[in-house]
Formats: C-alpha cells, structure tokens, sequence
C-alpha cells in the first residue's frame, strides 16, 4: 500500500490483510475474515488453531483490531474442538476442563457431575449422594432408590429426598425407616427438607410426629393402623373392662355351681343343661383335651412374640395368620383399652399386669366370706372362722389363680421385658450421635430418668410374673410330691392343683414349671439380648428348643402318648428357625434402610426352617417308648 506522498510502502495493519498491490489507503486492506489473525503486513489471513478462537474484525476501533491480531486460547471451563472459530463452546454439565486452549471437555469420574463451565466435578450426579456439600465428589456413593429414597443431581445428605412412605430423624443421617402404611395412605410424607433438627417431624403428615411419625400431635388420641385415632371416654373403656370381668366371673361361678350340684333341679331347663354340661365334661375328660389345649396354647404364646424378638414379620399374604398367632400376647386390658389411652407406660404397665388379680380379689373375697361363714358355729369361732375361709379360697381361688397364672405368664412377662427393649435412632453419622425410644412405647425415651423409673418397677414385676409364679408351681407341686407320687393319700391341696400334675406321669409332675421356664425364655428373658445382637437371640432360642425337645425325648412326661407326640411336633415352632417362613423388614419394629454403602445398617436375617423328624418316625418312637414304660 502506497499512499499519496510516501516514498515506501506501508503494511497493512493488524486486522487487516491484502494479497493485490496498487493499493494506496488502509481501507483498502481486507478486514480478517472471522476465525482467523492477521499480523501486521499480512498477506494471507492465518485461521485459529483448535482450542483458540477469535472475534470478527471491527471497522473503526483500532484497539479492538490490535486484539485480533493473536488467537486467544479458550478459558477453563470451555473449549473448541475446531479450528477457524470466532467463540470457544462452553463444557456442559457432567463435563469439566481446567485447563487453557482445550479442544475438548472431560467425562466427570463415576458417580460425579458438574455444572456449566465447571473447572471440576464438584457435585454428585443424579442417582448419587455425598455426606456434605464440601465433600470431595470422590465421596459420592450409589443412592438405592428402591430403598425409599432418591437423589437427584447434586444430592448430598442434608438434601436426600425420602419417598412417600419413609422417615428419617434428622437431616445429618442417611439412615432411613420404612413406616406404617394403610394401603396407600402413610404418616410419613418424604420429602427433601428434614426441618434442620432432630425428630424429623417435617417428614411427618399433620396430626402426626415423632419416630416413624407414630406419635399423634393432639392428645387423647393414639397411633393405630397407621393412623391417629380418637381414644374417646375412658370410663366407658373402664366399664366395659369391668363389665368383661364380672361376666368372666358370673359364667365361670354358675358354670362349676351346676356341675358341683349333688341333685339335680326340678326345673327342666336346668335340669337338662347340667346333663349336658356333664356330658361334654366327660367328652372333654375322655379325650384328654386339657393338655392339648395347654400345648397349642403356649405355640401360639412363643410365635406371636417372634416379630419382636427377632426384627422379622411376616410376607404379606400372611398378614393375618400373624395377627391371629400375636392374639395370646394381646390377652388383657389391651383387647378392650388401647394402651396409648391409659396414662403413660408405667401405668399402662401397671395396669396389664396387675390386672388378673383383680380378677381374684372377688373370688378370693367371697370364698373367704363363704367359708368362714359356714364354719362360724363351731366352739373356737374365731380359728375356725379362719380356717374355714382359707379352706375355702384355697377351693376356689387357688384353681382360677393356677389357670389365669398360665394363661397370662407370656403375656405379662414380654411386656414387662419390653421395658429394655429400645428402638434406636441414628441422628448424625460423623458423630455417631443417637438417640433410642422404648419400642412399647415412642414417648418415653431411653435411658432417662422417666425410663429408668419404669426399669426399676420392672423388678418388682419380674419378682411377681416370670420369677414368682414358676416358683409358686415348684413349691405346690414339691409341697404335695407325696401324694402326686402316691406314697401318701390324696389331699385337699393335691386336688386342688392336679391343673398342675394331673397332665404327666407321677415321676414328672415337675413338668409344668420346666415348660414355663421355657416359654420365658423364648417370650421374656430373649428380650434381655441387644437388639443389635439378632444372630445371638435366634442361637439361645435354638438352643433352648432343642434342649426341650431332646428333654421331651428322654422324659415323655405327658400321661398319654399322642400328647408326648404332639408336644415333640410343636416343640420347633416356637424357634426363629420355624416351618412358618418369616421375612426381614418387619412392622415391629420396622428396620432401617440406608443408601449409604458406608453406613453401617443392621443385618437383615434370613431365617431358615428346621428339619423336623417325619411323622412316621415320630409315632413309631412314641409306640416304642409307651410299650417300654408300660
């Protein structure tokens, strides 16, 4: 380019190029096309090299034209796999590049993600989660949807979204609880938002709080099929408790008045129905169906305890056989009063297991009143008054006592062992910090005073139910061994506890208090064993069972032979390693899932069934045995 008046030529500037000569301005010189420098005197424009870019040549800025005489790399965060380019793309999400002039983005690790322009993958992606938002994305782990939860991208633990139907207690943990449900509906209501404290109440519907939201916000109301119900008018419950009893009692006290009348009535109706009462008596007796009824009885005491003793519950499809095997456990004031209605535990405590003996103080009472009334006209009144009344509640109220003893043993003792029996809650991981509620009942926390209050009445319980009444049995039965034995004729005691003996040959009248021990064991004592030491419940429970049964096998303590076989063929049920086929992941308590590999949840326990003997086998022992002691 030659302007008018130079005696040189001049370049053209930067930005610009020309490759024909006779030129005589600047403006003459082509503008660089876009993608490409122009250095100053340039013939040719130079196309940008991959990873670098450059903007369109400006028409008047001079600045601007210097700027574009160089390719400026692409920043981090972007790159530019093509050459010749006037902007550099930036990485997308998932991607990151920290370094200058990239031609490309690279893939974030495994379980990582990133945002736009990202210099690192710093966030986790979706279907993964870390412990804080400063971890490294190194931490990011597996989020297990089916687990009740899931993460979307950039989960970390404080942000975990809890499907509808699962509750955590707080926002500091992974661990996660599977909650009641009635059909669709759920307390819990999931989320993401854990309401920043401990309780985990933002994951509960309203009307509901606390673990697993099985705690009901307005009073006098409690957690029944996943609901809140009203309790109503107590005194109406009470009533209706009461009402039960009397006509427990009125049935009962007619019914043996009948049978202990030595003529019969005139009437025709009376007359007519203590022959059948008599009849069925006499069926009742031939077949032996006392001991039988005792058996079956205390099988379904043992299963019905084995959803709390060992986390597992039942498939679906037999929902209602577990129902119809926890009925034993149930028997008391729970079947007319809910609990939660009664006071706090220890009075609801109280209550179902003092309860059979206020069945007994009428009984008692008015056996007294009767026999000291008949023996009032004797010379030594007074010691005849007494000892006639002693007689006579020993006639009455000692059989009843025997009978409501063994019926409500399993029951009262599990709830008064359930006392040590906690559910406990992971609040923060990092600290390991925790915080346990009695499974019986969520509003009393563990290891507080108001909780240690209810351990210390436990003891006075325990010395009633499971320690004194097998002691109450062993000393009746070793009082009266004589007359069981028949080396001394038959007493008035004797009579009065063959509820006790009369089942079992002479040499094995002890028998009852051994399986009473035994039911304890399964039902109550297990329960002393960590929750967290499931493997250790279900071997003592083996054991147990199988010592028994071995014991039965030697022994054979029952008088007829089908009942020695029908105790040997029960005798497995009761063991964790039951025909019926229990699953994990239970409704009492329900069990914790975690996403978190890291974290460590509970073992879920699979329990296998137990070769049981074939029946043949079993009959052909019994027939071999009973030819022997016969």
């Amino acid at each position: 380019m030659c302007p008018s008046g130079t005696s040189e030529p001049l370049p053209c500037e930067r930005g610009r190029f020309s490759n024909v000569t006779g030129l005589f301005d600047q403006s003459q010189c082509s503008p660089c096309p876009m993608g490409h420098v122009c250095s100053k005197g340039s013939i040719t424009p130079t196309p940008c090299s991959p990873g670098s870019y450059a903007e369109s040549a400006p028409t008047s800025s001079t600045a601007s034209a210097e700027k574009l005489a160089i390719c400026t790399p692409c920043d981090k965060g972007h790159f530019q796999p093509m050459p010749a380019q006037t902007a550099c793309e930036t990485c997308k999400a998932g991607k990151h590049q920290q370094l200058f002039g990239a031609v490309d983005c690279q893939l974030c690790q495994f379980g990582a993600s990133s945002t736009d322009r990202a210099l690192e993958c710093a966030v986790c992606a979706q279907g993964f989660v870390r412990p804080l938002a400063s971890s490294p994305s190194g931490e990011c782990r597996q989020c297990l949807n089916s687990d009740g939860v899931t993460c979307p991208w950039n989960t970390t633990r404080a942000t975990l979204v809890l499907d509808h139907g699962y509750w955590r207690a707080s926002d500091r943990t992974m661990e996660t609880w599977e909650c009641e449900r009635d059909g669709e509906w759920s307390p819990c209501t999931g989320g993401g938002f854990a309401g920043g404290g401990d309780g985990g109440g933002s994951y509960c519907s309203d009307g509901h709080h606390g673990p697993r939201c099985e705690l009901c916000v307005q009073p006098n109301h409690y957690f029944k099929n996943a609901r809140c119900e009203g309790c109503g008018d107590l005194s109406d419950y009470v009533w209706l408790f009461v009402g039960v009893l009397a006509a427990i009692l009125a049935v009962v006290g007619s019914v043996r008045w009948l049978l202990m009348k030595r003529e019969l009535p005139k009437n025709k109706v009376l007359r007519r129905l203590i022959k059948r009462l008599t009849g069925m008596l006499s069926v009742w007796r031939s077949a032996g169906m006392r001991p039988k009824l005792k058996i079956f009885f205390g099988v379904f005491q043992c299963v019905a305890v084995v959803p709390s003793a060992f986390n597992v519950s039942s498939p679906d499809d037999l929902e209602f056989l577990t129902e119809w095997l926890e009925a034993p456990l149930k028997l008391g004031a729970d079947l007319l009063i809910p609990g939660r209605c009664f006071g706090g535990y220890l009075q609801r405590m109280l209550f179902s297991t003092l309860w059979p003996f206020a069945l007994l103080a009428p009984v008692t009472v008015v056996s007294f009143a009767a026999g000291a009334l008949k023996s009032s006209h004797r010379r030594d009144r007074l010691s005849a008054t007494v000892r006639g009344g002693l007689k006579k509640v020993g006639l009455n109220a000692l059989p009843l006592m025997l009978v409501l003893t063994f019926v409500m043993l399993p029951s009262c003792a599990n709830r008064i062992f359930r006392t040590y029996l906690c559910d406990e809650f992971r609040i923060d991981d990092d600290s390991g910090l925790t915080r346990a509620f009695l499974h019986d009942d969520l509003r009393m926390e563990c290891y507080t005073s108001e909780h240690d209050q209810a351990v210390l009445f436990t003891v006075g319980l325990l010395a009633l139910w499971p320690v004194g009444v097998p002691v109450l049995y062993t000393t009746l039965l070793c009082a009266n061994r004589k007359p069981i034995l028949g080396k001394a004729p038959p007493t008035h005691l004797s009579r009065v506890i063959a509820f006790l003996s009369d089942d079992f040959h002479p040499g094995c009248f002890f028998w009852e208090p051994v399986d009473q021990l035994r039911k304890l064991g399964l039902t109550g004592f297990i329960l002393l064993i960590p929750a967290e030491h499931e493997q250790a419940r279900v071997l003592v429970a083996l054991t147990l069972s199988l010592f028994c049964l071995m014991l039965q096998l030697v022994l054979r303590p029952y008088r007829r032979s089908e009942d020695n076989v029908l105790m040997m063929l029960v005798q497995v049920a009761p063991a964790p390693t039951s025909p019926i086929r229990f699953v994990p992941v239970s409704h009492a308590p329900p069990r914790p899932v975690s996403p978190h590999p890291s974290v460590d949840a509970p073992s879920k326990t699979r329990v296998l069934p137990r070769p049981i003997p074939s029946q043949s086998t079993v009959w052909a022992r019994a027939d071999v045995h009973q030819r022997t002691r016969d």
